[in-house]
């Protein structure tokens, strides 16, 4: 849908504003060119790179499937950390759980999966928070 405003009553110039709905079809994707695999989200009135974490989580999510974790000593941590500190980053997860980047990657995807943490997107690193409410299926 496209609006126009006139820019002054004797003008022939006009503003344009293009209200464009948000998709259901989410990752998007570059499909041609050098930046064929990377993915971008919307952040506010940006777009950015999708992380390697935000990329899994986009495609897990449109899975119809709960998700399940063990809480063990490494989610502990985790917590203990979140309840602490207003967020995390997987860099500073794995320094503090003494685990791989990339088992604290997975580790936190699966955590935003299940609905106990979210991701924050940022243009350098991501942040992982607290979720509101925790909904715990036993």
């Amino acid at each position: 849908e496209i609006e126009r405003i006139a820019v002054a009553e004797d003008s022939e110039r006009e503003i344009l504003i293009f209200h464009i709905p948000k998709s259901k079809h989410l990752p998007h994707k570059i499909v041609k060119g050098d930046d064929m695999n990377k993915i971008y989200i919307r952040v506010a009135d940006r777009s950015i790179q999708a992380s390697k974490e935000m990329k899994s989580i986009l495609k897990e999510s449109r899975k119809d499937k709960d998700f399940r974790f063990n809480y063990g000593k490494k989610e502990q941590i985790l917590m203990k950390y979140l309840s602490d500190n207003e967020s995390i980053t997987v860099e500073k997860f794995a320094e503090i759980a003494n685990i791989t980047e990339k088992t604290a990657s997975r580790t936190l995807v699966l955590l935003c999966l299940a609905h106990v943490i979210k991701i924050q997107p940022q243009e350098e690193e991501d942040r992982f928070i607290m979720t509101e409410e925790v909904e715990i299926k036993i």
